[in-house]
């Protein structure tokens, strides 16, 4: 029901907070605005989301300007673009990543294994 999510950690946290919220906006009444740390991990995968440096109150106040303020319009267009994010960084994606990255690591650990025991 919030039109913001502030979501601010000093350092690496709360990506799950800032997901979940651009999740529960599909389909909603109000497109919402997600302001979030530049510290949070999610950021990167976010860069629609209203970035700040909780270190700076000036920076601070910036983003909550530009998220209250926002035109409608605007923040449907970039809530839409991390909401295509969610949906394609989904938990099937990251189980497919990981899997195939332990196969390419057990792979390499053979061929150094294989190449110790020829010499």
């Amino acid at each position: 029901m919030a039109d913001v999510c502030l979501t601010t950690p000093l350092r690496d946290g709360l990506n799950l907070v800032a997901k979940e919220y651009v999740a529960a906006k599909r389909g909603a009444a109000s497109p919402g605005v997600l302001v979030l740390s530049e510290f949070t991990g999610c950021a990167v995968a976010f860069p629609n989301a209203v970035l700040t440096n909780v270190y700076s109150d000036r920076d601070m106040d910036r983003a909550l300007d530009a998220a209250l303020d926002m035109p409608r319009e605007e923040a449907a267009r970039r809530m839409e673009a991390m909401g295509v994010t969610v949906r394609r960084l989904d938990v099937g994606r990251w189980v497919d990543h990981t899997l195939s990255r332990f196969a390419e690591v057990g792979a390499e650990r053979r061929a150094r294994r294989d190449a110790g025991a020829a010499a």
